[in-house]
This record gives structure tokens, sequence and C-alpha cells, in this order.
């Protein structure tokens, strides 16, 4: 026969309290643990001495844990530890997270009128976005709060909180209601929460990656709140309560960079060796690949930093440090100079300050250079971020990681890194030059056999600047020559636009291998190249203006001998345009300054109107003029008939 329940038993007085004994296991925790076991009968099991002191209990118990979500906190209200200012803090960080949910679910309830309308239609849902389509019902609250998706992380978040009452939750558990109220705007609350996943299992790949993601969002917005106030500063009135005000606050900003610092190397270590892979694609390799390379990167800089001789870690020999960097010569030479320095100089084996696991990620990030590189698809690396400016540092910092190590491999990526060089920039090198330490990195990496090597490699790389910069000084000359030619041409000033034309073929043949295009064209879709044959076209274009009264002219008119060959590729001298019409790209050619004059007849009748005018009198100059003419009068193109709209006009009357 079944043992007949007990009347003050935990179920039964859920039962009589609440309807239900859905908090069993909850009550029964309180009652070993809290103030709660002072209200149990002395019998065997949890069996409660029934008093209103009791009930109150029991139902304050459940109320404050469903608030703060904390047994332990609740044990010690009860009990009467908690101070004024932990218990504001709680107080605050409950708001905050119930202020979050309030905003999802409110979201909606001020938008189901209008889901209703919407759905009625029976639409299809993969043509629009659902929240593009609602409107907030006229008597609405949280209009610009929310988000259509936030209610999903309440759910899960509450789902994980309902666990958490009756059980201790997993690592997965504690990962879940980090991510839940991340996704809430609540990170504060969301590291605390990875960091008891990540302390549970040390090696939780979502976990780590949550609380790398949040430390990087701390050290940019740092990296923000410092430069904001240190714009204060400089703003302010020197010797004003303003500029000390800026300077207080800009140091606590420092303060708090500093912490991130700290933080983010505890951090993105681990976060980068357990980040989750993405078995199904080989290609990506990682899960969110984008936030993988940035963490990467963070770790290459992080590593960068700590193997230089610069950075004093403690129990590394310093001299090992610099045997290590490629620089023993340059130690000796030091000691040399400061022969005291010797004496508090560490002594032991370590040539680097690097921990266990900073050394295991290094590795492994070598190893997946390497092995794309062997592969010949290093630019895989940088799947997320192929053109971030920092890549040519990184791979500068990364190879200096790889040597300092000692790993396999090295010879095939410095190669590898060799041939990288000839992308470099001006700009790119100016930050090298203004950074000792890369400046330092290159010049090892560049001297693997020796000085020959590199002086051969930095004049590569003079020469490469010397190449870039001539390009951009074309570019430049030529854009200024063209607008100078405009600026004239449009005034009626073709003399000195003949000049400009013929100053532009002189410099460009001073600069051969070089050619320019014009900037700032009026239209989408046109390009036009700045060579030699256009320049000759605009100094032909001018002279046909000014031929009758211009000797100068004259004399360009007859410059080109074979104007059919000459002129034969319009791409070489016009401008190029294009468009899209109806999905079809319709392409043609377009003269500067009204139509062609080699299309339109104008070059062969100014040269035939000076010939018959006796100006090409000499025999020599008559029979070039002749011989232009007869290559000239095939290239004339005869022009149709324009319409017009009259003759496509048919009145009622001729139907």
């Amino acid at each position: 026969m079944a043992r007949k329940a007990e009347s003050n038993g935990a179920i039964e007085t859920l039962r009589r309290l609440f309807g239900t004994d859905q908090d069993y296991k909850l009550v029964s925790k309180y009652a070993r643990e809290s103030l709660l076991k002072n209200h149990l009968e002395a019998s065997h099991g949890i069996v409660f001495k029934r008093s209103p002191g009791c009930d109150n209990l029991i139902k304050n118990l459940l109320a404050l844990d469903s608030v703060f979500n904390s047994q332990k906190l609740v044990t010690r209200l009860a009990d009467g530890e908690v101070p004024a200012t932990e218990l504001h803090q709680e107080i605050e960080r409950v708001r905050e997270r119930l202020e979050q949910k309030l905003q999802a679910y409110g979201y909606w309830v001020d938008r189901l009128n209008s889901l209703e309308v919407v759905l009625r239609e029976q639409p299809s849902l993969e043509d629009f976005a659902l929240e593009d389509r609602l409107s907030v019902d006229v008597q609405g609250k949280t209009a610009g709060k929310g988000a259509p998706y936030a209610l999903r992380a309440v759910q899960l978040l509450e789902k994980v909180e309902e666990q958490g009452r009756i059980s201790l939750l997993s690592p997965d558990q504690l990962n879940e209601k980090a991510w839940a109220l991340y996704r809430l705007g609540l990170p504060d609350q969301a590291v605390a929460e990875a960091r008891k996943a990540v302390k549970a299992d040390p090696e939780h790949s979502e976990a780590w990656m949550l609380l790398a993601i949040c430390c990087i969002n701390e050290k940019r917005a740092a990296d923000q709140e410092v430069a904001r106030y240190e714009f204060q500063r400089e703003e302010a009135d020197p010797m004003s309560g303003h500029e000390r005000w800026a300077e207080d606050m800009r140091d606590m900003a420092e303060d708090r960079r500093a912490k991130a610092l700290t933080d983010h190397r505890a951090v993105v270590f681990p976060a980068l060796l357990y980040w989750p892979q993405d078995s199904g694609n080989p290609y990506r390799r990682y899960r969110y690949r984008e936030n993988y390379e940035q963490i990467r990167n963070w770790c290459i800089d992080w590593l960068y930093a700590l193997l230089l001789p610069s950075n004093f870690s403690m129990g590394v020999d310093r001299q090992h440090v610099y045997a290590a960097n490629g620089l023993a010569p340059e130690f000796i030479w030091q000691e040399k100079l400061s022969p005291y320095s010797a004496r508090w100089r560490v002594r032991g084996e370590r040539a680097h300050g690097l921990s266990e696991l900073e050394e295991q990620v290094a590795e492994r990030i070598c190893r997946e250079w390497e092995e794309l590189v062997g592969r010949h698809q290093d630019f895989a690396f940088f799947q997320r971020s192929l053109l971030e400016p920092r890549n040519p540092f990184l791979k500068l910092k990364l190879l200096h990681i790889h040597y300092v190590l000692g790993l396999s491999g090295y010879e095939m990526l410095r190669q590898r890194f060799h041939e990288d060089l000839r992308y470099l920039r001006w700009g790119d090198l100016s930050v090298i030059l203004h950074q000792p330490s890369l400046f330092q990195a290159l010049t090892t990496h560049c001297a693997g056999t020796g000085l020959k090597e590199l002086i051969g490699r930095f004049d590569n790389l003079v020469e490469q600047v010397a190449q870039e910069q001539r390009k951009d000084f074309v570019l430049l000359k030529s854009n200024l020559l063209c607008g100078a030619y405009h600026h004239g041409f449009v005034r009626d000033e073709f003399s000195s636009c003949m000049l400009v034309a013929q100053e532009a073929q002189a410099f460009l043949e001073a600069s051969a291998g070089f050619e320019s295009h014009q900037l700032g064209l009026s239209e989408d879709g046109q390009s036009n190249t700045l060579s030699l044959k256009h320049w000759k076209y605009m100094e032909l274009r001018a002279a046909i203006e000014i031929a009758p009264e211009s000797v100068e002219a004259q004399q360009a008119l007859m410059s080109v001998a074979h104007p059919a060959r000459y002129f034969a590729d319009e791409a070489d001298y016009l401008i190029h345009n294009s468009a899209d019409i109806e999905g079809v790209i319709d392409e043609w050619y377009e003269a500067p300054y009204g139509e062609s004059i080699l299309a339109s007849g104008q070059w062969v009748q100014v040269v035939e109107a000076l010939y018959k005018a006796g100006i090409y009198s000499d025999q020599e100059m008559a029979l070039r003029a002749r011989e232009l003419l007869a290559e000239l009068a095939p290239l004339v193109v005869e022009k149709h008939a324009v319409w017009n709209l009259d003759d496509y006009w048919t009145t009622g009357a001729d139907c």
C-alpha cells in the first residue's frame, strides 16, 4: 500500500499555495539551504511547520528567484547578508534584463493588429520582409524599441533560466544563455555567463568565441572613448576646467583600455585555439569566418609584440631574445656601448615569454599559412579580408613569428613573402619605416643570404616606389593639361590649346611606358585614355579652328603622314562610352568637342581649302597636301539625313 503524502509536505504545500507543484525541486533546494530549513518538522523528509510565516517565506523565495534567477543570491537575501551596494547592482542588472524582455514582447504586442491584417491576405512570405509591412498600433508603447527577432532570444533565455531553477546548467546551456543575453544587448551579463561556461568546459568553442567578440567590442569602445576625450582636450581652452575634465576622463578611459587589453590577451588565444570548425565546408574551415580572421589577426599582432626584444618578460634572457630575432650582432654591439647593462641581465634558456597556449596558437597559425602557401592558395588565408590594408604587415609579422620560433618551412614562406613585396606601395613602406620594429623585421627577412641580397631587395623596393610615383605624376600632369586645354578651347584660345596638346605629347614621350586616363568625366560609363594619339588629335582639333590665320596650325594639320593608319583604332584617341540598355551593353566612341574631324570631313575640308588658297605653295608641301587629301577622303563618312517628326506624322485626313 502506497504511503499517504504528508499534508504539509512540499508537494501538498505548493498545491495549496499555488495550485501546482511544478516548483517542487526548487523548494526542496531552498528547504535545505536557506532560512526555510527553520520551518521544517523534525521528522524525516521535507515537511513544513504550517504557519503564515512559512507560507509567506515560500512565496517570497519563489518570487525573488523568478526575479534574480540566482538561488545563492536569494538565500543570502533571506538571511540578510546582501549589502545595499551589492543589492543596488543586482537590481540594476535585473532591471536591464527585464526591460530588454519587455521590449521584445512589446514589439509584437504593438503590432498584432497589423500582423492580422497582413496575414489575412495570405501573402507569399518569399516576397517581402514582415517587419517592413507591420505598423505600430495607435496605442502602442514600444515604438522604435525592440526588434522582431529579439523575442526568440528572450524565449531561449527564459527556457534556460527555467532549467537553471531546478538543476545546474550545463556548459552548453550556459553558453545558450550567454548568447541570448548578448543578442538582447546585455554584453556584461553575457560575458559573466560565458565565463561560467568556459570554467566548466575550458574547450567550449562557442563560449570562447563570444568572449572574444565581446572583448574586441570593449577594446574598440575604449579606443573610441580615449580618442573622443583627447579631441575634447585639444579643443578646450588652455588651463580651463574643460581641459582638466577632458584629461581626467581620458585617463579613466585609458585605464579601461588597459584593462580591456589585459582581458584581450587572456581571451583571444583560447578563443582561436578552440574556434568552431566548419566540417561541411573545407574551404572556409571555420564557422563565422570573418570573426575568425579578426581574432586570428589580433593573435598575430599579440604574438609579434610579445616576441620582440623590446618586450621584457620575466625569466627571459635578452641575449637569447635578440638571437632568436636575428639580432645577435646588434646585442653584442649594445653590450659594447653599455657594458654595465650586463650586470642586470637575466640569465636563462628562454628566448621568449609566450605561454604554452600562446605557443600552440602561434604554431597553428603558422602551419595554416604554410599549408596554403605550399598549395599556392595563400590567398585563402584572408578569405574575408583579402584587401585589408594591414595584410602586408600581418604577413611580415607572421613570417617573423615563424622565424623567431624556429619553425620549419621558413625559407619557402620567405620566398613567398618576397613575391608579395612587389605589390607594396609607398604608403605601405612609409608605415614600415615609421615603425622601427617592422623596419627591422623587413631588414632581417630581406637579408636572408647576407648584405648583397639585402641591398638588391631594397633597390627593388626603391624602383617600385619610383615607378609608382612616376605613374601618379603622369596621371596628375595629364589631367591638369586636360583641364587647361578645355579651359582654353571653350574660350576660343585655340593657339594656346595647340601648345598645351604639344606639351602633353612631349611629356608622354619622355614618360615612355606610362599612359594616363581622364578623371572626372561628366557621364557614367565614359572613359578616355590620355595617350599620344589622343593629344595629337586634340592638337589637330584646335588647329582646324585657326588654320586660315595661323602658320603653326597649318603645319600641325600636315604633321600626320598616314592618318588612316595612325588613327585606325578609335580606342586610341576617342572617348569610350558604354550603356546598359534593357540588359544589353551598348558601346560606342565619341569625339571630344563635336564630331570626329576625320569622319565629318573637317580635316580634309580645311586642308583642301588651304591647298587651293596656295598656302602649301612649296612643291614638297603641295605634294604632301595632295597625299594627305588622298588618305583623308576615304575616311569621311556620309552624313545620314536627319529625320523630321513631320515625315512620320500622319493626320486623320491622310488615312
